[in-house]
């Protein structure tokens, strides 16, 4: 009830198993079984004046129980053993592959399509799966979705939407919008100064008309509207003509691809991980920036147009 000693005589015994123990041919069963003893050793208390070792109570069982399966550790039950859990690995199964696809780097997709029964079975998982893909129709509701959702399912679930995923990518999306309105709203204001360069030029060229339609009782409300209306009709006409230009670059962007791929300058495919430039049509968009183009061109010919109602007839008849 007190504990358990053994002799320095049988200590010496227990120590050469640990020059066993260093063997490299042991079995793994063997190996443990031995671990298990010389740790149990090492916890004896060692008597000096006796020269014995005394074990704490219960410890003259388990040395017992580990001696027992270091000599009943029979190799034909080990093998035994490990054929079973040789046959317990999945083993490879043939497959016809028929066809093959290029997956977006920015889209979670299974690297192979197969029967569910088949990935199953390969993956040991017997009737489980180890995870479900949803998609809803408005992507930007995956957050109330997955809000909603979360509450109902077991605490082992978790569910993770498309853009915390791709959270880096997101990022780098909406930074390249904001520069993409910055860029179209320096382009659409460099259009306009350029207007106002045309109308300046023309106002120069038709000097002698604008003096002649002073002559003849023009205001210079009416030569203002004159350049006014050519204004917003060269604005209407580049509005419209950049919107339908842009739609159709677009809606041939694939062809247009592949020319500058042949040309070897591809950039689009490395960012964005598919052959063809994803595009989506905002309508909106477009009238909005066609919009701002026109006011802007009308506000650039009405500079030139007031400099050229408030000329001097006399002068502009004269061409000084």
């Amino acid at each position: 009830p007190d504990g358990y000693t053994i002799s320095r005589t049988q200590a010496n015994v227990i120590n050469a198993l640990y020059d066993i123990y260093e063997l490299t041919d042991l079995r793994p069963v063997e190996k443990d079984s031995l671990q298990a003893l010389l740790e149990l050793f090492d916890q004896a208390s060692h008597d000096p004046a006796k020269d014995t070792f005394h074990f704490d109570a219960g410890a003259q069982a388990e040395l017992d129980q580990h001696l027992t399966d270091l000599l009943e550790n029979q190799q034909d039950k080990i093998d035994a053993d490990v054929l079973k859990g040789i046959k317990g690995l999945v083993l490879p199964r043939e497959a016809e592959i028929v066809g093959v696809y290029q997956a977006s780097m920015m889209v979670k997709m299974p690297d192979i399509f197969m029967p569910m029964s088949m990935a199953q079975g390969l993956s040991g998982l017997g009737e489980g799966v180890q995870g479900i893909a949803l998609r809803i129709d408005d992507a930007y509701m995956a957050d109330k979705f997955v809000a909603k959702v979360l509450p109902q399912l077991d605490e082992n679930w978790f569910l993770t939407t498309w853009s915390e995923q791709y959270a880096s990518f997101f990022a780098i999306i909406n930074q390249q919008r904001v520069m993409m309105y910055f860029v179209l709203s320096l382009i659409v204001l460099i259009s306009a100064f350029s207007m106002m360069a045309v109308m300046f030029t023309v106002t120069i060229q038709k000097k002698k008309e604008i003096g002649v339609m002073k002559a003849l009782g023009a205001t210079p409300g009416q030569i203002t509207r004159v350049f006014l209306y050519q204004g917003t009709i060269l604005g209407f006409a580049g509005s419209l003509l950049g919107v339908l230009l842009g739609n159709l670059i677009i809606y041939f962007r694939g062809g247009v691809q592949e020319l500058f791929r042949h040309a070897g300058f591809d950039p689009f495919s490395k960012v964005t991980g598919s052959n063809v430039l994803p595009a989506h049509m905002d309508f909106r968009e477009q009238f909005f920036i066609a919009l701002m183009g026109l006011i802007l061109c009308v506000f650039a010919s009405f500079v030139p147009a007031f400099f050229a109602s408030r000329s001097d007839a006399a002068k502009s008849l004269r061409n000084l």
